[in-house]
């Protein structure tokens, strides 16, 4: 949601794509180049959400390349591997039914916080950077 990427981007983002205090991402749709500071963040309610304190947390499960990576082995997979683009369609839907909080018939799927993300950047920042953080 912090970065309103799409999926396979955020699969692919890597430590190396961290300098400058920025992360780097290059879009693999649009080829669009999108440099986002470290000191990025949207307001959750009370709650802001900082790109530097999300990424702090992605080095917790263990070693890897990958800012998004499992740390389990499965067939040719060894740990922290990047994670393939449905299992975190599949994870954020498994936390959706845990967190219990959607009671909606259809929950919000993981591409629907794209949009999200983009709506709130819109009316946190402005057109400019909305358009700017969407990479078009």
């Amino acid at each position: 949601m912090l970065t309103g990427q799409r999926r396979e981007d955020l699969c692919a983002l890597r430590w190396q794509d961290i300098r400058e205090d920025k992360l780097w991402v290059i879009q693999r749709k649009t080829g669009a180049r999108l440099a986002m500071t470290l000191d990025l963040y949207l307001q959750l309610g009370d709650y802001p959400l900082r790109l530097r304190e999300v990424l702090a947390r992605c080095r917790l499960p263990g070693p890897s390349d990958y800012l998004l990576n499992s740390q389990r082995s499965r067939l040719n997979r060894r740990p922290g591997g990047a994670l393939v683009p449905d299992t975190l369609t599949k994870g954020f839907s498994r936390r959706m039914d845990k967190c219990g909080r959607v009671q909606e018939i259809y929950p919000p799927s993981f591409h629907e916080i794209r949009s999200l993300s983009s709506r709130m950047y819109l009316a946190q920042y402005g057109t400019e950077f909305h358009l700017r953080a969407a990479g078009t």
